[in-house]
């Protein structure tokens, strides 16, 4: 862990069966990335651990080459109007609708907009899931997570958080009394 804080590339440790044995379940549950037994320093065998950073996103990583980077994006870092552009051609060849997921690395109500209506007025008949970045990743055993508290933790807990207080304009954006006196929301529209 404190190899990841400081975002180091490789730790060595004195080799061992229990921490070879470790190692094999930390890679097959994707914690790291690959691990090597080696001649250490004091000619005593060790194991250099490759550490995992970066979740499949290569654009991060120095020595990958950029024709590498461009093949291998993953959904979130592609554009939502080419899988939009994609089912929409494909649309004309179904009878019924198609299942079509949307990748949004972070959620954003603008993009969400467009991405909808766009989707729309291309002639899909339905969008199946929207998938986030933050949604998607799991939360790592062997990294510092600051963890949200839910719920009341004792009787004398007080919150740090100001709850945010809204305008009143913004209290009538989005509520049925705005729609009952006749105002009127871009979602509700």
């Amino acid at each position: 862990r404190n190899a990841q804080m400081r975002r180091k590339q490789f730790v060595i440790t004195p080799n061992s069966k229990l921490r070879a044995w470790v190692l094999d379940v930390l890679k097959s549950e994707g914690y790291i990335r690959s691990y090597e037994i080696e001649k250490g320093a004091s000619g005593k065998d060790a194991i250099k651990v490759a550490l995992k950073y970066f979740d499949g996103e290569l654009d991060s990583i120095e020595n990958i080459p950029d024709h590498l980077r461009e093949k291998y994006k993953t959904a979130f870092t592609i554009d939502y109007q080419y899988f939009i552009d994609a089912a929409s051609r494909r649309q004309k060849w179904i009878d019924q609708a198609q299942s079509v997921n949307l990748f949004l690395p972070e959620p954003d109500i603008k993009v969400l907009s467009h991405m909808y209506r766009d989707a729309w007025h291309k002639g899909l008949k339905t969008t199946y899931y929207l998938r986030t970045l933050g949604a998607s990743n799991i939360e790592k055993a062997t990294v510092a997570v600051k963890k949200e508290m839910r719920g009341r933790v004792s009787d004398n807990a007080t919150s740090t958080d100001a709850k945010k207080e809204y305008t009143d304009a913004e209290k009538q954006a989005c509520s049925l009394d705005a729609m009952l006196n006749g105002g009127e929301c871009e979602a509700c529209q």
